[in-house]
């Protein structure tokens, strides 16, 4: 009896030796790790790149124009210095969305990227009717002083989807030019002046009556007599006013508003880096255009204009201070202590 439990139990230990060694022989093994400088048949990590980003763009004037040149300026060196992730789609001028219509196509992400006047965004944001009286500053004055950031914290009250990137001026003040001779302030009082929505304080203030047109609709209204004289920050040969033109008059002020906006919920969906290369672009691009393009710009304009007999006629200081003063009461008026540090920082 004993032998056959001997037995029995030899049996047993035998089949559980068989039953351990095959459920160690279908464990998983660990893979074997590939140690650097290996045979290189190993599988590399694959390389995790940012999606280019494209932008639809518009601007507000011509590419004919200095104002309009100086946006393709910014594009070309967008696509020169960081194509690889930002491309720029220009689509336009006024001919695909009129510029009044340019702020609620960039509002609704209809366009991603504008070159615009603030005269379109005066019904959302009361501030923008100050961009008028902006010193004539360089674009990186403008930074220095803040202008960046003062711009969009009014922006974002405004609950526009909008982010101020830059301005560029171009040489001039905004000036009245007129069809008819003047020697004194009085003369101005009860004369029609086209105007864009910017000026209009400046106009009422010296007592004249106001028309708003585009600017290429400048040239006919004036050379049909339908207005006086107009008012422009920039270089009126663009539109072929020289022609139809007898004195300008000064001391002037502020200069040209043109400023590049880009749609907000767009530009918070960059990453901090691509935002700062962007931002940077741009700055550098504006910085090249006034310290460089500008001063022969003026050089060629002022030539022309003296050709052309323009005259120039300088007013006693009380005609520019009458319209800044203008500007400033509306400013207190309707904005309080924030228009008062408007004209601290950056109204000369």
């Amino acid at each position: 009896m004993l032998k056959k439990y001997q037995s029995l139990f030899s049996i047993c230990l035998v089949v559980m030796l068989f039953i351990i060694v095959g459920a160690a022989g279908c464990t998983p093994q660990e893979p074997a790790v590939q140690e650097p400088g290996g045979n290189g048949d190993e599988q590399q990590p694959v390389q995790q790149t940012e999606e280019k980003v494209v932008l639809k763009a518009v601007s507000f004037l011509e590419q004919t124009t200095r104002e309009g040149q100086w946006f393709m300026k910014v594009i070309d060196a967008i696509h020169e210095e960081m194509g690889d992730k930002i491309e720029i789609d220009y689509l336009g001028g006024p001919d695909v969305i009129p510029g009044y219509e340019q702020v609620e196509a960039l509002d609704k992400n209809t366009v991603d990227f504008i070159q615009m006047s603030f005269a379109w965004l005066q019904d959302r944001y009361p501030e923008a009717e100050l961009a008028a009286v902006i010193a004539d500053l360089s674009p990186a004055e403008q930074r220095s002083r803040g202008l960046n950031d003062f711009l969009n914290e009014g922006i974002t009250a405004s609950n526009t989807d909008a982010y101020f990137l830059g301005m560029c001026g171009l040489g001039y003040p905004i000036t009245f030019y007129t069809t008819f001779e003047v020697s004194k302030i009085e003369d101005l009082k009860g004369k029609q002046a086209r105007i864009s929505p910017l000026h209009q304080i400046a106009a009422e203030s010296l007592g004249m009556e106001t028309m708003t047109t585009s600017p290429t609709e400048m040239y006919s209204s004036v050379e049909r007599k339908i207005v006086d004289g107009y008012f422009w920050p920039a270089y009126i040969s663009d539109y072929g006013l020289e022609e139809v033109t007898t004195c300008r008059l000064y001391p002037a002020f502020g200069g040209s508003d043109a400023s590049l906006l880009i749609n907000k919920t767009v530009w918070n969906s960059m990453s901090k880096e691509l935002q700062e290369e962007l931002q940077k672009t741009i700055d550098k691009a504006l910085d090249n255009y006034y310290n460089i393009d500008v001063a022969e710009e003026v050089a060629k304009e002022e030539a022309l204009l003296e050709a052309n007999g323009i005259k120039t006629v300088v007013l006693p200081d009380d005609y520019r201070e009458i319209q800044i003063d203008g500007y400033r009461q509306k400013a207190i008026q309707d904005l309080g202590a924030r228009g008062e540090e408007f004209f601290d920082r950056f109204v000369k």
